[in-house]
């Protein structure tokens, strides 16, 4: 039986492995079964599933000297602090948030004027498909400067047409101080005002 993975949007995707024109195995996702499914991948590989829109594929495993804690950290600190959906993602050594710019609370406040008054049930399936299925953006970096110290450096995202960057904000600080300082103005005008 194939290795499965679901999505955050609910797709099923399967993992098969195929062969490179040089006859070296690859390995892929794909939302049919058709193929040589892997009952689990190889060491040096993972299933990764992109932040901006959840597509998923497998990748070679990426060194980062980030820790799974610190991760988690962000994520919960994201979850208490930013007024929009985020995920958080490890890229090399540094942790990006991607944001929404789907406000899920304001999404049920304008169905509740179309629909009228919607159960707490109801609200808070509305709010977990829109999270589910919004678009994400890059939005803050953290980058590691000093891994003995564990402090970083935050950079926003530029999205200025054609020229999009990071811009550098903060350097050389912990990871709570600095995230719990810039991740109030997710979801927030204030973040276009962060220099």
């Amino acid at each position: 039986m194939a290795l499965e993975y679901t999505n955050r949007r609910g797709d099923k995707y399967f993992v098969l492995q195929g062969k490179t024109k040089t006859g070296k195995p690859k390995y892929y996702c794909s939302k049919r079964s058709a193929g040589v499914g892997v009952d689990q991948l190889p060491d040096g590989y993972e299933i990764h599933e992109r932040p901006e829109n959840g597509l998923v594929s497998v990748r070679k495993t990426r060194p980062t000297r980030i820790q799974p804690f610190e991760r988690e950290l962000l994520v919960g600190l994201a979850r208490e602090l930013a007024h929009s959906a985020t995920i958080v993602e490890i890229e090399r050594d540094a942790l990006v948030v991607y944001s929404s710019d789907v406000s899920p609370a304001e999404s049920i406040r304008f169905l509740g004027v179309l629909v009228g008054d919607m159960s707490p049930a109801a609200q808070k399936g509305h709010a977990d498909w829109m999270v589910r299925h919004a678009r994400y953006s890059p939005t803050l970096r953290f980058a590691l400067t000093d891994e003995d110290e564990r402090l970083y450096s935050a950079e926003r995202w530029c999205y200025r047409g054609g020229r999009e960057h990071w811009i550098p904000l903060r350097g050389n600080l912990t990871l709570e101080s600095v995230a719990r300082k810039l991740l109030p103005h997710v979801g927030e005008e204030s973040f276009f005002e962060l220099f």
